[in-house]
């Protein structure tokens, strides 16, 4: 399930970051067919950073409520610091939960080389915190 979700996330990531140098969170989910189902944030909903990223996962979270879906992701651009480096870098994180109370973060880090397209360092994953499925996981 969780690389049916990455690729597909990763691959719009790239595109927006590659034609923009940069993107707004987004999300996806299985809806009750089984069809993939993306949605992202206006640009101007008013909202910024981690502020934004939690108005999305509100808004996934009521849909897969709606909707029955079973696991869902967030995609947001971030700055992390990655294993065995002391620098920080910009990455890409694809944020996995499910209604089983699975959760991953995977971190794509990436610079840009030239202005036109990004170039990505090994990835890696840490276990994530809850985001979308809290009040269905946590009661």
């Amino acid at each position: 399930m969780l690389t049916g979700f990455v690729n597909p996330m990763l691959d719009f990531a790239r595109e927006q970051l590659d034609k923009h140098g940069g993107f707004s969170p987004f999300a996806a989910y299985l809806n009750s067919c089984n069809k993939f189902t993306m949605s992202m944030m206006g640009e101007d909903d008013g909202s910024e950073g981690a502020d934004r990223l939690f108005r999305l996962a509100a808004c996934v979270r009521s849909r897969v409520i709606e909707e029955g879906a079973a696991s869902a992701v967030l995609c947001y651009d971030c700055r992390i610091i990655p294993p065995g480096q002391m620098e920080k870098a910009d990455a890409v994180c694809v944020h996995y939960e499910d209604t089983l109370g699975e959760r991953w973060d995977l971190y794509f880090p990436y610079m840009f080389a030239d202005k036109s397209r990004a170039q990505y360092q090994p990835w890696h994953f840490e276990y994530g915190e809850t985001l979308i499925y809290e009040t269905l996981t946590n009661g």
